[in-house]
């Protein structure tokens, strides 16, 4: 199904069945009905491309402002892959983040160490990784984040139960 006009008359669309169903069984449960994805930048993504940077995905809420947003992610495990990134955006401000606690607490560092961090003491963007990382190896790609090699098992008992379904 092209979600172009829907996308264009909404401004956002809801996530495909078959990208929550493409999410593994251990992070499904963060995927829910509250979650918008807009396919255009955000305002601050923009400044960034004026700055010669590079358009980013930025999450507020339950909006995620993803631009080239494709019609479907599902067949592309690494896009997959990066929307559990994103997601776990979404829960940590259900859980509390604003773009203010973002900007104290959060260290920049997408790198953690599998052996030694623990999810509940990582920066926001290391939280994200990891289960970025878990989706990757649960697809059999290599990670992107983990400062040193770990394992699927390893990083499934860093995950908390809680965002399973």
């Amino acid at each position: 199904m092209n979600f172009n006009l829907y996308t264009q008359s909404m401004s956002f669309r809801p996530l495909l069945a078959r990208e929550i169903m493409a999410l593994p069984p251990l992070i499904r449960g963060l995927a829910g009905p509250y979650v918008r994805l807009l396919p255009r930048p955000h305002p601050l993504s923009l400044v960034s491309k004026a700055l010669g940077r590079a358009e980013f995905i930025i999450v507020r809420g339950g909006r995620i402002f993803w631009p080239d947003l494709k019609d479907d992610l599902s067949q592309d495990r690494g896009l997959i892959a990066l929307l559990a990134h994103e997601l776990i955006h979404v829960w940590q401000y259900q859980n509390g983040m604003s773009a203010f606690t973002y900007l104290i607490r959060e260290r920049g560092l997408y790198g953690y160490d599998p052996e030694y961090d623990q999810f509940n003491t990582m920066g926001y963007e290391q939280q994200a990784a990891l289960v970025e990382d878990y989706v990757r190896l649960t697809y059999g790609l290599q990670t992107r984040h983990a400062i040193k090699p770990t394992s699927l098992t390893t990083l499934t008992s860093l995950i908390p139960p809680y965002f399973a379904l």
